[in-house]
């Protein structure tokens, strides 16, 4: 059995007392007071849902709360009830979904009257019988896309519509093969046909999805796909036809067959200043806060972090700054240095560390020098899950067998292989 984390993440999200609100279950935080199916991701293949976790780091209603997976419109198994007037992390670990091909899901919240809550995190361990997770974007915020205009998206956290197409790309480090194209648009008035696609490497990739002129929902391409090869750059396109209208970008996500990008993306937001020290949360808009166990998410399996990358699209920082991949509050190994007035792709692919079922994640960017600004489109990683701890008195392999997690043979785990952990500052 295969297993990760899915979840959205935001530096903080704030909603009126007493309102309903819909959220894709990936990619950046954007609750939506609309129809459920502007949040709705269909999923092309079976998958248990558990282990929902929320954290809310203010509440001042006056009654209770409640956030839970919704399934095809009607409540899932999952939920957790949040006291009036309480913040804090909550988590379902009683209750499990199972849901088929053909499922359309999101998160959604009812809260208490009056006020507000600010919400950081709504999160998912995601399990199936081989490792094919689903990655993607969705809206933060984002107003669309004009007629006649070609704008790029990028592939995790929140979504995006720039010109630069390098500002967006991804970098990935194993080889999949990519599948099941959805695009969701809630709102669509251009007077002409749009046409949205993978990109790999700055060319249209095999998958694309045609959007009738005025028309908004849902669209996927079942029948293509994409082989994606070891040091790839994919993004997502938008090209809009017509001569007037613009095209909304809620959600767009991918199904693929190997490890996972998980991360915080999203080019949309203030450039930040010079001597700063930032949190982020996982599968994210681009938002920060200065508190880092408001944005931590717990891991929920059995991992390994490798491949930290990170896409700088503005710096002219006088001095060198640095992201780091954070645990349990403290830093890993896992980090790259971004050098003074330096723009463009950094990894670390020489550091792994391992992460435990109860590890709290986050990145950490703290920017240099006594002038400039710096502007992140990209902090992600890979991740690949470890085959789960066999209960006392499993049977176990015979010593010196291999067992082997991943789907593809240059990026498969061995069971019992030494993995560097990260250390303390």
């Amino acid at each position: 059995m295969a297993e990760w984390r899915t979840g959205v993440g935001t530096s903080g999200s704030t909603t009126g007392g007493g309102n309903t609100r819909r959220i894709a279950v990936l990619g950046g935080y954007a609750p939506k007071s609309g129809a459920e199916s502007e949040a709705q991701i269909i999923v092309r293949r079976a998958y248990t849902f558990s282990e929902l976790f929320v954290r809310i780091v203010a509440n001042l209603t006056i009654s209770a709360s409640v956030y839970r997976l919704r399934i095809n419109g009607a409540n899932g198994n999952q939920s957790v009830t949040i006291p009036a007037g309480t913040s804090g992390t909550f988590e379902d670990l009683v209750n499990t979904d199972i849901l088929v091909a053909g499922d359309s899901i999101n998160s959604q919240y009812v809260l208490g009257a009056t006020a507000f809550v600010i919400t950081t995190v709504i999160a998912y361990k995601v399990e199936a019988d081989v490792f094919q997770p689903l990655i993607g974007t969705s809206d933060g915020l984002l107003s669309g896309v004009s007629f006649g205009a070609t704008r790029f998206s990028g592939v995790i956290g929140a979504a995006t519509a720039v010109v630069t197409e390098a500002d967006v790309q991804y970098r990935v480090r194993f080889a999949a093969t990519y599948r099941n194209l959805q695009f969701v648009s809630r709102s669509n008035t251009v007077d002409g046909a749009s046409t949205v696609r993978l990109r790999i490497n700055g060319v249209n990739g095999n998958q694309s999805i045609t959007v009738p002129a005025s028309t908004s929902g849902s669209f996927e391409d079942l029948i293509n796909t994409d082989n994606i090869s070891t040091n790839d750059l994919i993004n997502f396109s938008i090209v809009t036809g017509g001569a007037a209208g613009t095209l909304s970008i809620t959600i767009l996500t991918e199904q693929i067959d190997a490890a996972r990008i998980l991360g915080q993306g999203g080019v949309q937001g203030s450039d930040i200043g010079d001597g700063n020290s930032l949190f982020f949360p996982m599968e994210s808009e681009d938002g920060f806060n200065f508190i880092e166990s408001q944005l931590q998410v717990r891991t929920a399996v059995n991992a390994i972090a490798k491949n930290y990358f990170v896409r700088i699209t503005v710096n002219t920082l006088d001095g060198p700054s640095t992201a780091t991949f954070r645990v349990n509050g403290a830093d890993s190994t896992l980090a790259v240095i971004i050098p003074a007035s330096t723009t463009g792709a950094f990894e670390d692919l020489t550091e792994e560390i391992s992460l435990d079922v109860d590890d709290l994640i986050n990145h950490r960017l703290v920017t240099g020098g006594s002038a400039g600004v710096l502007r992140q489109a990209y902090i992600g990683f890979q991740m690949e899950a470890l085959p789960p701890v066999p209960p006392l008195g499993a049977n176990l392999p015979p010593y010196g067998q291999v067992i082997f997690n991943s789907a593809d043979e240059e990026n498969r785990p061995i069971y019992g292989q030494r993995i560097a952990r990260g250390t303390d500052e």
